[in-house]
């Protein structure tokens, strides 16, 4: 399906780190497992802890909150109008990672299921960290080449929250935005422990979003004035 987008936005050029979360919380982040440090992606982030980061990290810089609170303790985004920071729709996300290509990563085709995969551990290993590359746990942002618009890590080192609500693909969209109330939130891009065949611009996951897990974090986004 084809998407269009009508709406400049900022996508920060990794997920955000353990000191970031730090200087912009104040508080230790939520997961029971040691830190590994300031450079490093915050993991085991729920859906509402990326979106909490996103409305204080707002307040720091004053700008306009992008969320309202919903009854259930839940959020739901202001519209992509919204000026303040915010998790990226699953359309945009995608649309950043691409940087233009239309190959399953952005560098190149990986082969089908069950090939010599030889190759592509070569090209990814330049680009992401995976399950064959990662010694079994995330590594310090920024490491890897980025992509031609200067993104790093987006098909590898941790999944990334998005705003959407996760359901299947209506066809061709405008700004697509699925924020109605739901009990799954959108994942976007592999994690160090994905095998290759999920190093792929399209490929998509779903957790809950109280969920937090330890191969999730997030990089938030702002939509720009037009």
């Amino acid at each position: 399906h084809r998407v269009t987008l009508t709406r400049p936005f900022l996508l920060q050029s990794t997920p955000i780190t353990e000191g970031q979360w730090h200087a912009v919380m104040d508080e230790r982040l939520p997961r029971e497992e040691p830190l590994r440090g300031n450079d490093h992606p915050a993991t085991g982030v729920s859906w509402l802890d990326a979106v909490r980061y996103c409305r204080r990290l707002s307040a720091r810089v004053g700008l306009p909150d992008a969320y309202d609170d919903l009854p259930d303790g839940g959020y739901r985004l202001r519209g992509l109008d919204a000026p303040g920071y915010r998790l990226p729709t699953e359309a945009e996300w995608e649309y950043a990672c691409r940087a233009g290509t239309i190959t399953a990563t952005y560098a190149g085709d990986l082969p089908d299921e069950g090939t010599d995969e030889g190759e592509s551990q070569a090209r990814l290993d330049a680009i992401a960290w995976l399950a064959f590359n990662s010694q079994g746990g995330p590594h310090p942002g920024g490491a890897k080449l980025p992509n031609a618009w200067g993104l790093h890590d987006l098909l590898g080192n941790v999944g990334e929250w998005c705003d959407d609500r996760y359901e299947p693909y209506a066809g061709d969209a405008v700004d697509p935005l699925r924020a109605a109330p739901g009990p799954l939130r959108v994942i976007r891009g592999g994690t160090f422990g994905s095998p290759l065949r999920w190093a792929r611009a399209a490929f998509r996951e779903h957790l809950e979003p109280a969920i937090r897990h330890r191969l999730i974090g997030f990089r938030p986004a702002r939509t720009l004035p037009r």
